[in-house]
């Protein structure tokens, strides 16, 4: 397992295993590869509105995903 910042350059597949190239030139097999990435939310129309902005920079909402205005925070996918 590696930590980050590592830059993954290459990945084969052998007999149903995976084989990762790093970019400091580390190989590593896997069967299983899990990716994160630093995804930052947009929140300018929030702030705009002055909804509260959580401490990882989301809008702030209760347990029913309600922000403080009442309104449901429901992600819309872009076509």
């Amino acid at each position: 397992m590696f930590s980050t910042p590592t830059y993954l350059v290459s990945r084969r597949q052998t007999t149903g295993r995976l084989k990762l190239l790093t970019q400091a030139g580390e190989r590593y097999p896997a069967d299983l590869v899990v990716l994160g990435i630093g995804v930052r939310p947009e929140t300018w129309l929030a702030k705009n509105a002055r909804l509260e902005i959580g401490e990882l920079g989301g809008i702030r909402v209760d347990d029913q995903m309600r922000d403080q205005s009442r309104h449901f925070a429901v992600e819309m996918p872009l076509k």
